[in-house]
Parts: structure tokens; sequence; C-alpha cells
């Protein structure tokens, strides 16, 4: 790797080769991605703007109780996540999903939460000839009441973090008409000791010598000729420029970012299959209080708290079944973007003016309340430039998937990439790495070693963890 003053040693793998991979991004994709192609003995390196690893997956280092920036839920009982957690000394716990709903000055408990969301998914057509905005849909469908009309808004905008006038119909079908796998009947967990420990567990089996993962540096642009790629680029701390070759790149940063990556020359067929994908956000402030005012709100203690989506935050959660004195403030779509232009101080203002609404507490009291929060602008991060992706309108002939390679030499991966059901996901991220090494591999036209099952936890179709 040539830089202006200086040159590095890559050392992939523990060897003196030039990467046969170059690997764009630690998150989870990308260290998923290194984790198989280290297993075949395949030279990579894995180039990282940040000065951590985990991308959106990212845990407070020190704050008690556990904090998450970013990735806080499991969901569904997927083999990839527990296999990192469970084996490694690590523990999960179930969430408590118990749904409130704020409606004329009354908290109301939402018991049937999910089957009346269900009931709306359900008119959602996956096999539409022209496909139609999530607008369009609400327009056009017939809701048996306020509640389920601001519920499902409130899901589109805040879990899935789209915006309604872009998110496509055929998309919001596909994410919601498939299960995820349980356990005991569960689907929701946390892991206990927090999202940054499955990532660390990752790294140690992904990573064996630090040469081959290059922290700070930032890559801008992509050459390609047929015989290779040249990755053009500038260490974060010294600005020092640097470019490296090799056959294949994973490309796994987040979408916004992805679309921002020159590529020359330009591949139409890349920029077509991105352009049907946009980028989602959301605005997520952890509180932590004096006490636990809003435990005797409720008859049953309430996990989520849910009101109307045109206030600033209308999403709320505790961190049942472990009681602490945590509260998650939540906002997505195009209000969150909005408000990733605001200073800190404003959204920590609008946060607490939502919750004093929500708990018809004065702000006098909440504010008295208050003891410290916690908060990242993602959509302001230059390295993630939002939250999570969805899918937009989605044409009859769609040219090009971006989950398969282009140029025989650019791979995507990343939770932007993987299906409907699992984008905007851990184990989403983390299956399109493994997807994304066995294309490598393949490309490079290397035997596959088979390795030995790792012991864990047996996972049998819709069971999940045994």
């Amino acid at each position: 790797m040539n830089f202006s003053t200086k040159k590095e040693k890559l050392i992939p793998g523990g060897s003196m080769k030039q990467p046969k991979v170059i690997i764009v991004g630690a998150g989870a994709a990308g260290l998923s991605c290194a984790r198989e192609l280290r297993q075949q003995n395949i030279p990579f390196v894995i180039l990282e703007a940040r000065d951590r690893v985990g991308g959106r997956a990212w845990s407070h280092p020190s704050a008690s109780p556990l904090i998450e920036y970013g990735a806080e839920f499991i969901h569904g009982a997927h083999k990839e996540i527990f296999d990192l957690l469970t084996p490694q000394g690590g523990s999960f716990i179930e969430v408590t999903d118990h749904r409130h709903q704020i409606h004329k000055k009354r908290i109301l408990e939402k018991p049937r939460f999910w089957e009346e969301m269900d009931k709306v998914s359900s008119h959602l057509r996956k096999e539409r000839k022209r496909d139609r905005t999530g607008q369009e849909f609400i327009n056009s469908h017939t809701f048996e009441s306020p509640f389920q009309k601001q519920n499902f808004i409130s899901y589109v905008e805040g879990f899935l973090a789209a915006d309604l006038n872009f998110v496509g119909e055929k998309y919001l079908a596909e994410s919601e008409q498939v299960d995820e796998p349980q356990l005991k009947e569960k689907t929701e967990f946390r892991p206990q000791q927090g999202y940054s420990f499955i990532i660390e567990n990752l790294k140690k089996q992904a990573v064996q010598e630090s040469s081959s993962l290059l922290l700070g540096r930032v890559v801008q642009k992509l050459c390609h000729t047929p015989e290779s790629i040249e990755i053009h680029g500038y260490h974060r701390l010294s600005k020092r420029r640097f470019k490296l070759q090799a056959p294949i790149v994973v490309i796994t940063l987040p979408l916004g970012v992805v679309k921002k990556l020159v590529v020359d020359p330009p591949l139409p067929s890349l920029q077509k299959a991105l352009d049907v994908l946009h980028c989602g956000h959301i605005q997520r402030i952890t509180f932590e209080f004096k006490t636990r005012f809003w435990e005797n709100l409720t008859d049953r203690g309430a996990g989520f708290l849910h009101a109307d989506p045109r206030i600033d935050f209308p999403t709320w959660w505790t961190q049942l079944p472990v009681h602490n004195n945590l509260l998650v403030a939540w906002q997505g779509g195009p209000r969150a973007y909005e408000m990733s232009f605001w200073k800190e101080s404003g959204r920590v203002a609008a946060a607490l003016k939502s919750l004093a609404f929500i708990t018809r507490r004065t702000s006098t009291f909440i504010n008295a309340q208050y003891s410290r929060h916690f908060t990242h602008n993602w959509s302001a991060d230059p390295f993630s430039l939002g939250a999570y992706s969805y899918i937009g309108l989605q044409k009859e002939n769609t040219p090009h998937s971006l989950h398969l390679p282009f140029a025989q030499k650019i791979i995507i991966a990343g939770e932007a990439t993987a299906r409907p059901a699992d984008q905007g996901t851990v184990h989403g991220a983390l299956q399109s790495g493994q997807r994304a090494a066995r294309q490598a591999i393949e490309l490079l036209s290397v035997p596959v070693r088979v390795m030995p099952t790792a012991p864990g936890r047996r996972i049998t179709g819709r069971e999940g963890i045994l």
C-alpha cells in the first residue's frame, strides 16, 4: 500500500502475500466475510474508515447500565448471532413486548398490537404488476380504526426508518410476510453484554494478524480493469493518500456511503441497482433518569409506548424485563432526517418535551428527573450517512440485483443487500458477508475447504435455536 511519504507492508492473514480480496468496511458484514476467507486461507485486507470495528453495532465502552448507540435488538433466533454470543460466554434476555398506546390523555394497553399490524400487512401485495408507494397504499386502504392506521404509519417510518413517499409496497409485502425463527415462541432478544461483545468475538474469529485490519483508511474511489481493482483513498488522521490493488473487492459500507463512492469507469448496472434502494434515517436518544417514574403509568410494565407519529419522538421503550432508569426515545423516517440537521441540544429538548406529553408530566418534572443522555447522529456521520436501508419502487424488470457481482470483481455486501425481511438487521449483514465470501472464492476459482461444524446450538427451520 503506497502512501505519498511512507510505505506500509501488508501482511494479510499472517503472510507476505498481496491480498486476493480487499474488504472495505469492518462492520458485521466485512468481518463475517473476512472470517470465511480466513477459513479458506485466502489472503485479504480490511480497510475501515473508523478507529474501531462494528460500524452501526456500537456499545458504549464503559457506561453502566449498558448503552447502545446503534443496534440493540436481536430480531429472531438466528444462528449467525447466537453462535457469536452463547458459545463465547455471552447471554441474552427476552424483550418484554408489552405495547401501550397514548390516546386522548390515556395510556391504553395494546396486547394485539402485532395482530393488528398483520391484518394490514396481509393486504400488501408483492405480486403487483405496478409497484406503488407506501403512501399510495395507505390512501387506498380502509383501516379498521385510527389506531390501526397510526400504528402502520409509525411502523413504516419508525421501525423501517422509511419515507412513505419512497418506500415500495412490494418491499413492504416481502419484508412483513416472513416470520422470524423462534426460541420458545419468542423472537425479540437483547444481548446482555451488548452488540460490541458480539462484534469483538467475530473480530477474533476473522482477524489473525493486525496487519490484515487497517483502521482509519477512508476509501473514495474504485478503478477497475479487466485484470484487477485499484482502491484509492486516504488516511483519516494523516490525510496521506494511498492506493491498493487486488483481484476482488468486497464493499461492505452502509448504503449512503456506497452511493458516494466513485467507480471508474462507471458501471450502469451497479448504479441502477443502487437507485432502487434508499437510506432510512432514525434519531435515537437513550436517557437515564433519577427514578423510574414511568413504572406506575400502567397496570403491567410497559415495554414500549407509542404516541401519535406527528410528535417529535413518538416511540419510547424501557429495558424490561430489566428494571433500570433508562428510557430510549425514537423517531424514524423523514422527520428523523430533518432532525439530523438540528443541534444535539435541540433533539434532546424535543425528546424531553415529547416524554412530558406522553407521561402527562410537566416539563419541569421531566427536566428535574433528567440525569444524562447518550446519542449518535448516524445520518450526519460521514461513515454511515443514515441508519439502514429499504427498497423503493421496483420496476417490473429490475435490471440487476445488488447481491450479485459486478464486472466479475466488485461484490457488495451489508444489510442493504440482504433479503427484504433481513434488511436493517445485524444477522442480515452477517449473512451477506458470508455470501460475499462465497462469491469471491468462486470468482477466484479457489477450491473450497470443508470446515468442521463449530459446536453450538442447533437450528432446525422455524423452531430456531434449540
